[in-house]
């Protein structure tokens, strides 16, 4: 028994730390206008965004929006756009990486680093998003399958975990009298 619960406690340890990098989903469908976006907040996080990976589909293009416009943010930085910015952003990390061209575009990116200071989590959320950073009007396309990989941050693990995993460490350790 106590093997089991050591193993048990053993594998619980190795999965809360398996957990580097977190995958942030926007769900659903959205055409984007210029300079509109979405965002979703992520459950509380821990460590320091070294980077973002952002993958999703496009298509639907109309007046002159590309791939490249789409602009990808955390907080208040942003990869990618045109000329505006999304979301709340006010600090230009660089290119996405998208094409410059085409109306349909299945996109993933490599890792995007960071140009300015790197913001840290401790039990804090995040709000990511995408948005259309293209200012021309009539611009817009459509957006599905946005996915936002956060690098160097971790989610926090449920209190129900924590205590889970709390208990297989005592009753790991029990001995017999």
């Amino acid at each position: 028994m106590k093997k089991v619960l050591i193993a048990a406690s053993t594998v619980l340890v190795a999965a809360a730390a398996a957990n580097a990098d977190v995958v942030v989903t926007i769900p659903g469908t959205h055409v984007l206008a210029g300079g509109q976006g979405v965002t979703v907040e992520t459950t509380p996080l821990i460590g320091t965004l070294t980077g973002i990976i952002v993958k999703f589909n496009y298509s639907n293009a109309a007046g002159g929006s590309w791939a490249a416009d789409i602009g990808a943010t955390v907080g208040n930085l942003q990869w990618g756009g045109y000329d505006i910015f999304v979301n709340g952003a006010n600090d230009y990390q660089g290119e996405t990486g998208a094409p410059n061209s085409g109306s349909n575009v299945n996109f993933a990116s490599a890792v995007l680093g960071l140009l300015s200071a790197a913001p840290s989590y401790n039990n804090t959320t995040a709000i990511v998003g995408v948005g259309n950073g293209y200012s021309f009007a009539g611009s817009s396309a459509t957006l599905s399958d946005v996915e936002i990989t956060l690098k160097g941050v971790d989610k926090i693990p449920a209190p129900g975990a924590l205590a889970l995993l709390g208990l297989a460490g005592v009753v790991g350790r029990r001995r017999r009298a």
